[in-house]
């Protein structure tokens, strides 16, 4: 929420943070205009992936080949250990003329740049995700991974948020342009598709820290009004065991659980 800076503006939009959707709602009253395209609030309508299916994810990155023969040497052939590798591979890889980059990921979006910021000691809220009244999003540790986003933004990826995005990410690593990709499990599919050799390893250290990513947890789950409760139990559970997630993993790409 806030103020787009300009004088007829001079008021911001929404001066203080909404406490509730109740407050939301009668602002977008007076607010909306259709014909304008304006609107009291947006978020993306078609991720459906935080209510969808079956498996916990946790945050990783591709790295590889793009298969063609004047790439026949990979891109980076081992997996990176931490950001400082990336940095020095950058300065001799990038070529931002020809649209080439060593590393990428979406950049306005938040769920991939709270990985740099909670591994210097950033966090949502504080006891474990239990105490609303503590947020450590501004706090020194924040604070420092958001700096080292800013050395990353002009040393490795000198675009603009919105230059960046999922079609784009899989259009330049299929080609050759791309050595590395902040991605998720939901993107195996394309790359292999596109006959793409990769590789798949943890995110890169900073500092000597891991980082810490969001984990996206997927379940199956049954219907309490099912009139096949046990029926839907064991088909639950045939298709979560290692298996199946191996065979879903070898026809699909969907990466098995851990545990």
């Amino acid at each position: 929420f806030g103020d787009n800076g300009m004088d007829q503006w001079s008021i911001p939009l929404y001066p203080e943070a909404p406490q509730n959707f109740d407050e939301i709602i009668s602002f977008a009253q007076t607010f909306n205009d259709t014909k304008s395209n304006q609107y009291a609030l947006m978020w993306e309508l078609q991720q459906f992936y935080y209510n969808y299916a079956f498996l916990a994810s946790q945050g990783g990155y591709i790295f590889g080949d793009n298969g063609m023969d004047q790439w026949s040497i990979p891109l980076y052939p081992e997996a990176p250990q931490n950001f400082d590798e990336i940095i020095s591979f950058a300065q001799t890889f990038n070529d931002t003329k020809s649209n080439q980059y060593a590393l990428m990921w979406e950049l306005q979006q938040f769920y991939y740049n709270y990985a740099f910021l909670a591994s210097q000691g950033g966090y949502i809220f504080g006891d474990n995700g239990m105490d609303s009244g503590d947020l450590g999003l501004n706090n020194e540790g924040a604070q420092k991974g958001g700096q080292f986003l800013q050395t990353l933004k002009s040393e490795v990826l000198p675009l603009k948020m919105g230059d960046v995005n999922y079609d784009i990410k899989k259009g330049l690593f299929s080609s050759g342009k791309l050595a590395m990709d902040i991605n998720g499990p939901w993107t195996i599919a394309d790359y292999r598709n596109a006959g793409i050799d990769f590789g798949v390893a943890p995110l890169p250290a900073i500092d000597g820290k891991p980082m810490t990513s969001f984990s996206g947890v997927k379940a199956y789950y049954v219907n309490a009004f099912t009139q096949y409760p046990n029926a839907s139990k064991l088909l639950a559970a045939f298709l979560s065991n290692e298996e199946a997630q191996m065979e879903n993993f070898e026809l699909n790409g969907t990466l098995p659980a851990s545990k």
